[in-house]
């Protein structure tokens, strides 16, 4: 969610190829928003959204075959 005019709350949803830290935070904040809560659903072909807050779980094979053709 970001805060802008206003303090009013809104959902954004971004998609960004490449991402460096807190570049998501910079680009918000360049148009006069800020970032309150951020929540990370996809990295590369990885789906994160069955993860809990702090969970972790094993690659299968197959997606790590996908991370490494993906890498190139």
């Amino acid at each position: 969610m970001s805060r802008g005019l206003g303090d009013v709350y809104k959902r954004q949803e971004l998609t960004i190829c490449e991402g460096r830290f807190h570049q998501v935070k910079r680009m918000f904040a360049a148009v006069g928003c800020k970032v309150v809560y951020l929540k990370r659903i996809r990295m590369g072909s990885l789906t994160l959204t069955d993860l809990k807050k702090g969970a972790y779980r094993k690659l299968s094979q197959e997606e790590i075959n996908r991370l490494k053709e993906e890498k190139g």
